[in-house]
């Protein structure tokens, strides 16, 4: 299946590092920097300057295909989502592997789309250092750059990336 993925999202900002703008959700930025320097991943608050969506990995997974390499597989849902998403492995508590994409906080108000989580506002997110790229067991790591992507993910686009793989990802 064929994912359009057209639907606008917000550029990233002018000037500084193009990650820069997620420290404005940082408790304390100067910690969630050394965070990010020395553990590889920082605490972020959902909700206020964005607002994230968590998506099933196998859903991701269906709806994207079978790709040779990891690269192939990021640069179609770069293509597909244009926006920035990490991806978090397994944690006590939760039943698969996730994919989290950014969107814009006002998001927040108004998701209700099956399958995905919306990250409560008052719960801290772990968010990869913006060049963390390697995949990894023990932590989330980027696979749509936080760099080079645009600002928010498209939430048509996410909306579109679960639907097509949900009847897939179920059916398995």
């Amino acid at each position: 299946m064929s994912i359009d993925s057209s639907a606008p999202s917000d550029a990233s900002p002018e000037g500084g590092e193009p990650w820069e703008w997620l420290l404005e959700a940082a408790p304390l930025a100067p910690q969630a920097r050394a965070e990010w320097a020395h553990a590889r991943a920082g605490w972020f608050t959902p909700g206020t300057v964005f607002s994230a969506v968590s998506l099933p990995a196998g859903a991701v997974h269906a709806a994207i295909g079978n790709w040779r390499t990891l690269n192939q597989f990021a640069e179609h849902l770069t293509s597909v989502v244009d926006g920035p998403m990490f991806y978090r492995p397994r944690t006590r508590g939760s039943d698969d592997d996730t994919y989290t994409g950014l969107v814009p906080y006002s998001v927040g108000r108004r998701w209700v789309v099956p399958l995905t989580t919306l990250e409560p506002a008052d719960r801290p997110l772990l968010i990869p250092a913006p060049d963390r790229y390697t995949p990894e067991r023990t932590g989330p790591w980027w696979v749509v750059s936080v760099e080079e992507s645009k600002r928010f993910c498209s939430t048509r686009a996410l909306t579109r990336l679960v639907n097509a793989g949900r009847g897939r990802w179920l059916d398995e």
